[in-house]
């Protein structure tokens, strides 16, 4: 795993490295001063990287146009972004723009530092992933997500199982089902479903009567001799 800061005080540049180094000494940190570089260009490696740390005061140009050119790059990493005390209008800057995450440098420790970055390489762990396998592991998400009322019951009539559920507890639960998908409609719609309803009773029991008349039978042919 490898991590870019981005920040014009090097003691803190160096405080950030040691803190990641101490929780994984095989980690590649590369420190990056804005007051010696100018800002990366396309020739940048930054797909490289699997995390950025950009500081919000960089002493030259600010971080927010920092991270929109960032940003800008398609395989741009997830970005922490670090702001001052009392700057929580540029933290939600920073996060419309692009930002993964924002910590406060008072309030920065080392647990929520190894935190952060954790949950952001898996981020970028989810997004080295194949495009089918992200798409699919989102649809899974946005069904878990999505609730429609009722559908536990459709489920059940669309098995049948409301014909063999005899537990008290599932014909409650249906019948207030029903009786609030007939209080939203109109007197007119319930006439209709009524004679719908009928008119589906019948028809089923004529189909069942004529299956019964047309039944194919075995025809005997008489048996000729030559």
């Amino acid at each position: 795993m490898k991590v870019l800061i981005i920040d014009d005080d090097e003691d803190l540049r160096n405080l950030l490295a040691h803190y990641l180094n101490d929780e994984w000494p095989e980690l590649e940190v590369e420190q990056f001063d804005p007051l010696a570089r100018d800002m990366p260009d396309a020739s940048f490696p930054l797909g490289e990287y699997d995390v950025v740390i950009l500081d919000y005061m960089l002493g030259r140009g600010d971080g927010l146009d920092w991270l929109q050119h960032l940003k800008r790059r398609p395989n741009c990493p997830p970005v922490l972004f670090l702001t001052g005390a009392g700057n929580e209008v540029i933290a939600v800057r920073a996060m419309k723009t692009g930002a993964s995450d924002y910590q406060r440098k008072q309030e920065l420790t080392r647990e929520r530092l190894v935190a952060s970055v954790r949950e952001l390489a898996m981020v970028r762990l989810e997004q080295a992933s194949t495009p089918a396998l992200a798409a699919r592991a989102e649809g899974h998400e946005m069904g878990a997500r999505i609730q429609i009322p009722g559908i536990n019951v459709l489920r059940m009539i669309g098995e049948g199982g409301m014909s063999r559920s005899t537990s008290p507890r599932a014909k409650a639960t249906t019948s207030r089902w029903w009786s609030r998908s007939c209080a939203t409609r109109s007197p007119a719609t319930r006439r209709r479903s009524s004679a719908s309803s009928r008119n589906t009773t019948w028809s089923s029991a004529s189909a069942a009567a004529m299956s019964r008349d047309f039944r194919p039978r075995r025809i005997r042919r008489p048996c000729l001799t030559w």
